[in-house]
């Protein structure tokens, strides 16, 4: 057991952390942009959406441990479980960014429909953040709900 093996997996991993604070720091800009808007900002939500994070991580760390061992331990592993396992953290740290991702383009995406509101005339300047939030939630469900009434 090399500990130099160890050290060159690790430094292979460091851009790929780097890349997930970053997906994640702008997810969660995002998110905090959306609920300023929204007047639904509250400090309590930044806590969970940290515990989230820490949970992606791990699982994602979890994944290339899993990968990276039997090469580390010396153990040859062959088939349908060799392309598993050399690939498990690559498919895990794929979910998570994609998540995240879509996180980011569910926010742009939210806060673009409120500033069209928000300039908008007539009916549409009578929504409100529920009414946004409920209108949202409707759309990804594939519902719609009536116009409001002014």
């Amino acid at each position: 057991m090399d500990v130099s093996v160890l050290v060159a997996w690790l430094q292979t991993l460091l851009p790929k952390v780097v890349l997930l604070f970053i997906v994640d720091i702008l997810d969660l800009i995002g998110g905090v942009i959306w609920a300023i808007k929204a007047k639904n900002f509250s400090w309590e939500e930044l806590p969970r959406f940290l515990q989230n994070l820490s949970q992606y991580l791990f699982a994602w760390i979890a994944a290339e441990v899993l990968s990276f061992a039997p090469k580390f331990l010396g153990v040859k592993v062959d088939g349908l479980a060799e392309a598993l396992i050399n690939y498990s953290g690559t498919a895990v740290y794929a979910f998570v960014i994609l998540k995240y991702v879509a996180s980011i383009l569910g926010h742009i995406a939210s806060i673009q429909q409120m500033k069209f509101i928000s300039v908008g005339t007539g009916i549409m300047t009578n929504w409100n953040a529920d009414e946004i939030e409920m209108r949202a939630s409707l759309k990804n469900e594939g519902m719609s709900a009536a116009e409001p009434k002014g």
